[in-house]
């Protein structure tokens, strides 16, 4: 499962008060998802950016949008120690949009602004 980073967070942004009602409907139904998935054993969050900005600045701010995925998904009622974190930066891009620039290629490379999400669970029965 992967949530769309630019619809959970405003392009460069990692915090929850950025996120948009898209954003918030999408971690509302991770959440439903969640609770509804009997044995949960692991949920793996893999924070992504696009190739905008240095390396250093995207690993940062992949890790902290896991981050704050997390923090949200245990501030309603998801078990802290099941998940894990990751932030990946800009590698693994869904597209890669060549010869464009400027406003066209940061909405180009908008699927690359993700949130990988990744259950593992004993069954998966929903309740």
């Amino acid at each position: 499962m992967n949530l769309s980073a630019d619809a959970v967070f405003a392009f460069g942004k990692s915090d929850i008060a950025s996120v948009s009602d898209e954003g918030r409907d999408q971690l509302d139904r991770l959440v439903g998802r969640l609770h509804r998935i009997r044995d949960v054993r692991a949920v793996h969050l893999a924070g992504y950016t696009d190739r905008i900005g240095g390396d250093a600045y995207n690993d940062a701010l992949s890790r902290r949008r896991a981050e704050a995925v997390r923090g949200y998904l245990v501030a309603h009622g998801v078990p802290a120690e099941v998940i894990t974190t990751e932030g990946r930066g800009a590698a693994d891009p869904l597209v890669t949009c060549p010869d464009l620039s400027g406003s066209r290629l940061r909405a180009c490379l908008a699927p690359n602004r993700r949130v990988a999400v990744s259950i593992v669970a004993m069954r998966h029965v929903e309740r």
